[in-house]
Order: structure tokens, then C-alpha cells, then sequence
């Protein structure tokens, strides 16, 4: 393991965010939590000599560099509707001086061409090219994504995957199609790997699951363990894309429904890439992993 190294980390107070935190000090890592100017969340970290708390701006990266001073790596762990906030953050990190930028990915493969055409993944995509661009005229500046295809816990009980406590399911394209799930403690125990391989990680995507599964294996779990029968609805996912775009076009679109149409697409779809096997980074950055039995099991703690 490398030696500590002074870290930023924007969203610290998220639900992937706290998990990354959490590990960054177990690493003895000293952080410089970013806060946007008069967040309430501070009241929401753990106490711990190793934080600072700087508030800024994320549209304005004048007010955000001079928190980067002496920062190696700055992480964002932004929500979803936050992805484009980076790209001040991106340009304070540069003109810091800053060695490595780790983005809010962490989902599906946004490098694949068929998923980053996705119109849900513009900002992802925008992000990557600011970042490439950076590293090619910066040589000290570099970056990692962290990829992990689908959130595991929330995705159990948001229905995403599936509700497991009450036993429903929007099923799609049948529930066979395998893909790769990872929990938000595995993703974060990642993203402070990479901090341990720098070269090995340097100016790429890593790729992380617990587990490759299906919605039905998932089903066929909870079944086992309670016995209780599902609401199951079926989905056509190139209906619902097809739904999605038709949204999009509407003068007034319901961009929330069209966006997570277009994400289950990406997330679930045959064809897709949302099965990480064979390209995962688990044994670089000491990621263990779940097995069958252990997902079983871990179906079965969601259960009312």
C-alpha cells in the first residue's frame, strides 16, 4: 500500500460518498471534504482529525483551487443530476496541480460507444472528454473511472433490480439476461484501491463487481427464502427505449422518465455490456467479491 496522500472528495455526505470517506480515513488519508456554500451537510460527517471542510463553489473554479493546494487526488462522488458540476471542479483540480481525478461514473459502462450514445449519459460523456483532453496537455494530470454497473443495495429495494422487502419486480426482457451488481462499501473500498495503484489504474476506466447475476436468480432467492409469491411486471426494454426517445421529442418531455428508461436500457439490456465478466479489476485492487451463497443470503436480509 502506498503511503497516505492528502485527498478532496466532493459528495462526502452521499450515499456512495460517506462509504468513500469512510475508507479514506481507515487509509489514514488526510481529506479536504467539499462542501457547497451554505450546505447543512457537515453536521452529517464523522469526526476525525484527517478532515478539513472547504466550502466552494462548483461553478466557479477560482473559488474551488486555492482548497486544492497540496491535494493529490480529487474524487467526486456527485449525484446523478450533479454530474455536470464537475467540470469547474475538473479545472480547479488542473490548474491545482492536482496528480489524479476520479469521477462520479460509478454505474454503467459509459465507455462502451452503444451505451455512451445514450442521451441520460451526455454529462458522463462530456466529463470523460474534458478529462482526456487535460491528461494529453497536462502530462502531470491524470485520471480513473470507477465502473461498477449496478448499485446492489439501493437496487434491492428501489426497485431498480427489484423491491425485494415487498416482493416486486418489473422484469426485464424476461429477468434472464446477466449483469454485474456491486454494493456502495465494495465500490468505495475500490476507489481507495486505486489510490494504492496509480500506474497500473493511470488514464482509464477499472471495472468492479460483487457478483454477476439476474433478476430471476435474485427472485429465485427471495422465493427460497420466505416462500412468499411476486408482482412481477414484464418490461420490453426496447419499448421502453423507444418510449424514451418519444418523450425526448415532446416539446415539454418528462426528462426524469425518459432518463431512467434509457438507464434501465444500459443497465439491463442483452447486448449491452452490463456483464463486466472477464474485465474486471477485482484482484488489482483487493476486491474479494461475493459468491452465490453469499448473495443468497444477502437477498434474504432485505425481506420484511
Amino acid at each position: 500500500m502506498s503511503s497516505p496522500f492528502k485527498v478532496a472528495l466532493g459528495g462526502a455526505a452521499g450515499q456512495l460518498g460517506s462509504y468513500v470517506l469512510k475508507h479514506l480515513l481507515q487509509a489514514s488519508h488526510p481529506v479536504v471534504v467539499l462542501t457547497r456554500v451554505g450546505s447543512k451537510t457537515t453536521s452529517q460527517l464523522p469526526s476525525s482529525p484527517l478532515i478539513t471542510v472547504a466550502e466552494v463553489d462548483y461553478a466557479s473554479p477560482d473559488t474551488i483551487t486555492p482548497h486544492l493546494n497540496g491535494v493529490h487526488t480529487v474524487i467526486a462522488t456527485l449525484g446523478s443530476t450533479s454530474i455536470a458540476a464537475q467540470t469547474g471542479l475538473i479545472s480547479a483540480a488542473a490548474s491545482a496541480g492536482v496528480s489524479r481525478f476520479i469521477p462520479s461514473e460509478f454505474g454503467c459502462d459509459t465507455f462502451a460507444p452503444r451505451v455512451s450514445e445514450l442521451p441520460v449519459y451526455g454529462a458522463k460523456v462530456a466529463v470523460q472528454k474534458q478529462l482526456k483532453a487535460l491528461a494529453d496537455s497536462q502530462p502531470g494530470f491524470t485520471w480513473t473511472a470507477v465502473l461498477n454497473q449496478a448499485f446492489l443495495d439501493s437496487g434491492l429495494t428501489n426497485g431498480f433490480i427489484a423491491d425485494v422487502p415487498n416482493h416486486k419486480i418489473n422484469l426485464y426482457d424476461g429477468g434472464d439476461t446477466p449483469f454485474s451488481a456491486t454494493r456502495l462499501d465494495t465500490i468505495a473500498r475500490a476507489v481507495v484501491g486505486v489510490l494504492s495503484h496509480l500506474e497500473e489504474t493511470r488514464n482509464r476506466a477499472v471495472y468492479v463487481h460483487d457478483i454477476v447475476t439476474t433478476q430471476n436468480e435474485i427472485v429465485g432467492f427471495a422465493k427460497e427464502a420466505d416462500g412468499q409469491s411476486w408482482s412481477v411486471a414484464p418490461v420490453d426494454l426496447t419499448v421502453l427505449r423507444e418510449e424514451a426517445y418519444k418523450e425526448l421529442g415532446k416539446e415539454k418531455p418528462d426528462f426524469a422518465t425518459a432518463m431512467t428508461g434509457l438507464v434501465r436500457q444500459a443497465a439491463f439490456g442483452k447486448g449491452w455490456g452490463c456483464d463486466f465478466t472477464g474485465k474486471v479489476d477485482n484482484e488489482l485492487l483487493g476486491l474479494k467479491g461475493m459468491t452465490k451463497e453469499e448473495l443468497k443470503a444477502y437477498v434474504a436480509s432485505y425481506l420484511n
